[in-house]
């Protein structure tokens, strides 16, 4: 369904589509005109849904690289900064983030930026999955762009430009099984400035 300010009223779509079975998508993210649904599933289509030209279209495949399986890269955050959509992946066996930016034209994906956690002060711990990437942030000049990411205790901040970490405050750490909680980057947003009462 489509809701048309101008009008007043609700539409049905032109396009309906289900998911298959080896696809599953989390929110959708607004951006290039459309909104965009990422299988994180590898095996799994994703796709984008053109709003003006009521057009369904397929997402590429990010690319795979040298050593890499679909199995061992996990998802960290989908979602839209400036006008650019990012992906980002972490890879267990190299302990590299990956973070990737679509084509305007959704020609493919490129490789934005490659960081080493560790290298740059975050932590070691027994599972890899220690921290959460909570959104990439992109600034007019490039290299004042950065990442958001989460430790237990700490949100934390890390400048592409100049690769330093720098804490951004403290949080509460909660426990779940004897493995400290982390914040997810699905539920996390960016604040936008707006006339209207939330």
């Amino acid at each position: 369904m489509m809701y048309s300010s101008e009008t007043g009223s609700w539409d049905a779509s032109g396009v309906p589509f289900a998911a298959k079975w080896r696809e599953q998508y989390n929110a959708g993210v607004y951006w290039n005109g459309a909104i965009n649904w990422f299988s994180n599933w590898g095996s799994g289509d994703s796709v984008y849904y053109n709003v003006d030209e009521e057009r369904l279209g397929i997402i590429p495949l990010l690319p795979i690289p040298e050593g890499s399986y679909w199995s061992t890269p996990e998802f960290r955050f989908y979602g839209e900064s400036r006008g650019h959509l990012h992906l980002v992946q972490t890879h267990y066996r190299t302990k590299r983030v990956d973070v990737y930016e679509m084509e305007g034209d959704y020609s493919g994906w490129f490789l934005k930026h490659s960081v080493d956690p560790y290298a740059v002060g975050i932590p070691r711990a027994p599972w890899f999955g220690i921290f959460n990437v909570l959104c990439v942030v992109r600034m007019e000049r490039d290299e004042e762009s950065y990442l958001v990411l989460n430790i237990p205790g700490k949100i934390l901040r890390y400048n592409f430009g100049d690769r330093t970490l720098k804490k951004i405050f403290d949080v509460e750490v909660g426990t779940l099984h004897e493995a400290p909680l982390i914040y997810s980057w699905c539920g996390s947003y960016q604040y936008i400035e707006s006339l209207a009462r939330v």
